[in-house]
């Protein structure tokens, strides 16, 4: 358990590394159309595909550290291999539900969004490109701020 945990750990600490670097190079190589929405998003995505790189990584040196304490106790061969087997399916039933649900998220807010966007775009179309009027408050009557 404790060699799972650490190759988890380790392969998430190896995706945070990666994706502070692409933080860093992202900054050089930045566009001054590029908005600050567009680089979060952009960073976001990257961290996914470090984390998912990261786990599939870590998954590797559990599976090594698994064989080295099968290895070590000198265990039989089916006893050994049905251990293995067990030991790698849950190990990676966990890493994809972590990914599924992380991916999930992130692809769920993404598509939030977006259709906050065409909500806007939509309704600055019918405006005629202005603002939507905004309200005076604590007054006894309400008028736009631009009449």
């Amino acid at each position: 358990r404790e060699v799972f945990w650490g190759a988890w750990q380790s392969g998430k600490d190896m995706a945070a590394r990666w994706t502070m670097w692409d933080a860093m190079f992202a900054m050089f190589r930045s566009r001054e159309e590029d908005s600050l929405l567009a680089s979060i998003l952009q960073l976001v995505v990257q961290y996914v595909i470090n984390l998912t790189i990261g786990l599939a990584g870590a998954m590797f040196y559990f599976a090594y550290s698994a064989y080295q304490l099968i290895v070590a106790y000198g265990e039989p061969a089916m006893s050994g291999l049905a251990f293995f087997l067990l030991v790698m399916v849950s190990g990676m039933a966990l890493v994809g539900t972590y990914l599924m649900a992380i991916t999930g998220t992130v692809a769920g807010g993404g598509f939030l969004l977006l259709q906050q966007a065409s909500k806007q775009a939509l309704e600055n179309e019918r405006n005629g490109g202005r603002p939507p009027p905004r309200r005076m408050q604590n007054q006894g009557y309400h008028r736009s701020h631009y009449e």
